[in-house]
């Protein structure tokens, strides 16, 4: 039986939202013990991937939303946002360090009829992103 959902509400993309920080040579445990937020997803340097059967090229530490219908990109950033910018201090100050990458990805699937609003970024939001030089991913399919 399907869940009956809002007739708009159907008409909303599905989205994710992702915060990962990646390097050549880095523990990606260390991360959840130093930002005191559990990972999602964790993958050190060389070990083989499920999927591809190929070893990780790199190590990362990512942090990802379930796909949810959204009215906006910012909706879904906020929910990663807010469990990452209270441990702001900590996740820059450690990819400083360690001369780690973060990267913020927004993957969006279906729905986008003439909803041209979705990729709107509050200045809140694009000054969070700008907090820790992350570079902003956007995946429509």
């Amino acid at each position: 039986m399907k869940a009956k959902v809002k007739k708009n509400e159907a008409d909303l993309p599905l989205m994710t939202a992702g915060f990962i920080v990646t390097g050549m040579e880095f523990d990606p445990n260390e991360c959840s013990r130093h930002f005191e937020v559990e990972a999602t997803q964790v993958r050190t340097k060389g070990e083989i991937q499920p999927r591809s059967k190929c070893p990780a090229p790199h190590s990362s530490w990512s942090v990802t939303t379930k796909w949810a219908r959204f009215d906006s990109t910012d909706a879904v950033l906020r929910l990663i946002l807010d469990v990452i910018w209270p441990k702001r201090a900590q996740i820059r100050g450690f990819a400083v360090k360690n001369k780690l990458k973060i990267t913020i990805v927004v993957n969006i699937r279906g729905g986008l009829g003439k909803r041209n609003f979705l990729y709107e970024f509050s200045p809140r939001m694009v000054t969070q992103i700008a907090y820790f030089r992350a570079e902003l991913g956007l995946d429509v399919y």
